[in-house]
């Protein structure tokens, strides 16, 4: 009886908090990829109204280093699923990929805005670096 309660209340709390529960196949997958939404959703709401350059700064700084820490992880998830970017997420990942294309949109504007940010910026030594540790960041992860 407290096992079913249990797996009731477990079950309810699942649907309520709106996580998604996909098979198997695709756990790893999605683990992945929710981490690395979160990043860009994280410093994309962060960065993206932002105008002071020493908080910028310390953003690009940060930001390279979640850059480094996961863009490689979500080459090695793509390389695992080659069949998602060649042919498209199943069925059951569809709803998944469009809210990621959503946020990856917002996040390359902001990215954009840090572009335009540096070159109206060029005599500020402290972002101009953190800025180049970011492109360097994006650079060596795409190696």
């Amino acid at each position: 009886m407290k096992i079913r309660l249990t797996l009731t209340i477990i079950l309810a709390f699942l649907m309520i908090s709106g996580i998604k529960v996909y098979s198997q196949d695709f756990k790893d997958l999605t683990s992945g990829f929710i981490k690395w939404q979160n990043v860009m959703k994280h410093y994309t709401d962060k960065m993206s109204e932002c105008t002071d350059l020493d908080i910028l700064s310390t953003n690009c700084v940060e930001l390279a280093d979640s850059v480094t820490f996961y863009y490689p992880r979500m080459i090695k998830i793509r390389e695992k699923y080659p069949e998602i970017v060649e042919s498209g997420p199943p069925e059951e990942l569809k709803e998944f990929f469009t809210k990621l294309e959503i946020i990856e949109n917002k996040y390359n504007e902001m990215l954009n805005g840090l572009v335009k940010t540096a070159n109206s910026n060029p005599d500020n030594e402290k972002y101009q670096a953190a800025f180049g540790k970011l492109n360097m960041a994006i650079y060596n992860a795409m190696k």
